[in-house]
């Protein structure tokens, strides 16, 4: 099996990574959409375009009664505002299912789960589940693999997301700062720190899952 590749760090949107989404894929998705901007985003389009022409020649040969009608679709987007004007970032939308039915061979009609890996900022895999809600700092690891579609005559990429490394955690329906709701702090009062056994700490360089869980070298 080659090694992923990985995507530089950027920003999480709506991301899926310890339970399947069931919206619209009854056996569960996993799903990231990464954004990105500035060299970044140009430098894995750039990649990304080139594996998306691999596929484009690739289909010609597999497929020549479609050659004619066959048209590249790609596989990223550009953010709109609002007022529908562009700003300027990428989203880069990387997806695995969370159920694979095997198509040969001799397990061919059974079908396996699967999940993405999902370590923390000092390379350690967390073992529980946490909320990565958007805005949260990743990098993704990924293989990409073709397609075509005979409905549309779309030849794209499936970026097939295989792990995930979190820098900075923001939690989906997590904490809001009290100021939000006009709370400033008090003097001498409750101070929820003194009743916390486990309380997160501030680690150097990112988001640290904490101790016990089972460690591992990603390939970030």
């Amino acid at each position: 099996m080659s090694k992923p590749n990985t995507t530089p760090f950027g920003e999480a949107s709506f991301p899926k990574l310890f339970e399947p989404d069931t919206k619209f894929k009854a056996s569960g998705e996993y799903n990231c959409k990464l954004m990105l901007d500035g060299d970044d985003a140009q430098s894995l389009m750039g990649y990304l375009d080139e594996k998306l022409q691999e596929a484009y020649e690739q289909m010609q040969e597999e497929k020549p009664k479609f050659k004619k009608v066959m048209k590249p679709r790609n596989p990223y987007t550009e953010e709109l505002d609002e007022e529908g004007e562009e700003t300027g970032r990428i989203g880069f939308n990387f997806k695995m299912a969370a159920v694979v039915e095997v198509k040969n061979g001799k397990y061919a009609g059974k079908t396996f789960t699967q999940k993405p890996v999902v370590y923390d900022a000092k390379g350690q895999i967390i073992t529980k589940k946490i909320n990565v809600g958007t805005g949260s700092i990743v990098k993704v690891a990924y293989e990409t693999a073709p397609y075509f579609k005979a409905d549309t005559k779309e030849v794209g990429i499936t970026l097939r997301l295989k792990a995930v490394q979190i820098k900075e955690l923001v939690e989906f329906g997590g904490k809001k700062d009290a100021s939000a709701f006009g709370f400033g702090e008090e003097d001498g009062g409750f101070d929820a720190d003194e009743m916390n056994d486990t309380p997160f700490g501030e680690e150097e360089g990112g988001f640290n899952s904490g101790e016990g869980n089972d460690s591992g070298e990603p390939d970030f």
